[in-house]
Order: structure tokens, then sequence, then C-alpha cells
């Protein structure tokens, strides 16, 4: 498999590569790339084995190096927010009232032989929403 040539070829298949893992997991894939006007989430999920069946916004960073520091250091509090205020519109869009939600980070290591996928649930901890 060769290196991606562009950010967006780049993305997309660091997505692929996160879907791949979550369906594996026993996720369903409620939506990807969903967008608003706070921003876009990059999967949308129930985590069917976690407790209370959460919602999970999932956002993806995929990298080909690691030049410009780790992918998860990528996801930091101005993100993190923009992903908060795109799950209240969701919920809101998809009229769900108050249901039990996580935040992921899935990162994605592009290379030329394969890539590497690290999940990190609960990776915002505890946040005011």
């Amino acid at each position: 498999m060769s290196m991606p040539n562009t950010k967006i070829e780049k993305g997309r298949r660091g997505e692929a590569e996160a879907v791949k893992l979550l369906r594996s997991s026993g996720y369903k894939i409620v939506e990807q790339n969903y967008r608003c006007p706070y921003g876009e989430i990059d999967i949308i999920a129930i985590d069917s084995k976690g407790k209370g069946k959460p919602i999970v916004f999932v956002e993806v960073k995929a990298r080909t190096s690691e030049r410009y520091g780790t992918a998860a250091e990528a996801v930091g509090a101005r993100k993190q927010r923009h992903i908060i205020d795109a799950s209240h519109a969701f919920i809101e869009s998809k009229k769900l009232g108050e249901p039990y939600i996580r935040f992921d980070v899935i990162t994605v290591m592009l290379g030329d032989n394969g890539c590497s996928v690290e999940h990190f649930t609960d990776a915002f901890g505890e946040v005011e929403v």
C-alpha cells in the first residue's frame, strides 16, 4: 500500500482504517463526516458493548510521521470544544434527548507497509457540556 499523496487522501485512508477498527470492535457506525456550523465530526458510532451503549463522537487523526507531533497531540482544547459543540448540534438535530455520550480519538500512522491504529476511548475525560 503506497503512501497517500494529499491531505485529503490521508484523511480518507485514516477514516477508513478507523471505521474498520470500530466495526471489528462491535461499534455501529451511525454517520461519517457530520458537518454543522460548529465544525465536523469524523465518525459518530454506537458502542454496543459500552456501558449504557453510548453515542461515541470520534475524531480521527492520520499521520505519515511524527515530525509535527503525534496525532493525539493534535486534538487540543480548541478542537475538543468544536467537537463537543458539534455533538450537541447532532443530538439536537436528531432529537435524541440526553443520551449517554463519549468522545474518542483514533490515531492512524500511515506507512508504505500498512498502518498502525490506536483507539483512545473517553479521550477528552471529564468535559463541560
